[in-house]
C-alpha cells in the first residue's frame, strides 16, 4: 500500500507543482495494508485522478489536492480530493461516460479528449474494485472520487 502512494507523489508532485497545486499524501489507517493488485495500473487511475484535480480543482489560492488511503470493510479505499468548485449536479451522471470532459464554462481549456474517468473505471473493474465520485457535502467544495479495492 505505501508503495502505490510514494510512487503516486514520485510520479505526481511535479505536474502538480507546474498547476500550483501542492499534492498530499496520507497513508490514513491502511499504510500497512496489503493489496495483490497491479500496482502500475492503480498508481495510473490514481494519477488520471490527480491530474483532473490539476485541471479541474484549482482555487487559486494555494490549493491542494490530497490522496488518502483507508481500509473499510474489507476494502482498501483510495480517495483523492481536490478543493475547486467541484463537479456540477447536471454532470454528476454523466462524468464517467466516455468523452464527457470538465465544466468549460468555468474551466480554461486543458486538453485531453475525455477518455481518462471512463478508462480509469474500467481498469478499476478489471482490477475487482470500483472508481465512484463521492458526495460532497453541503456547504464544501470540491470533488471527491474513490477507488476501492479488495484487501
Amino acid at each position: 500500500m505505501q508503495a502505490v502512494l510514494d510512487a503516486v507523489h514520485e510520479s505526481w508532485a511535479q505536474r502538480c507543482g507546474r498547476a500550483d497545486v501542492t499534492l498530499a499524501v496520507e497513508p490514513g489507517d491502511a499504510g500497512g495494508v496489503q493489496l495483490d493488485t497491479d500496482h502500475q495500473h492503480l498508481v495510473h487511475i490514481i494519477g488520471n485522478l490527480v491530474d483532473n484535480a490539476c485541471k479541474y480543482g484549482r482555487n487559486g489560492q494555494g490549493s491542494r489536492v490530497t490522496v488518502s488511503a483507508s481500509k473499510t470493510d474489507g476494502r482498501v479505499c483510495f480517495d483523492v480530493a481536490d478543493e475547486g468548485e467541484g463537479i456540477p449536479s447536471r454532470m454528476r451522471s454523466t462524468i464517467f461516460k466516455p468523452y464527457r470532459r470538465g465544466d468549460s464554462e468555468s474551466t480554461p481549456a486543458t486538453g485531453g479528449i475525455g477518455l481518462g474517468l471512463a478508462l480509469s473505471r474500467s481498469w478499476a473493474k478489471l482490477l475487482g474494485g470500483q472508481l465512484e465520485l463521492l458526495h460532497t457535502p453541503k456547504g464544501e467544495k470540491g470533488a471527491r472520487f474513490r477507488v476501492s479495492l479488495p484487501a
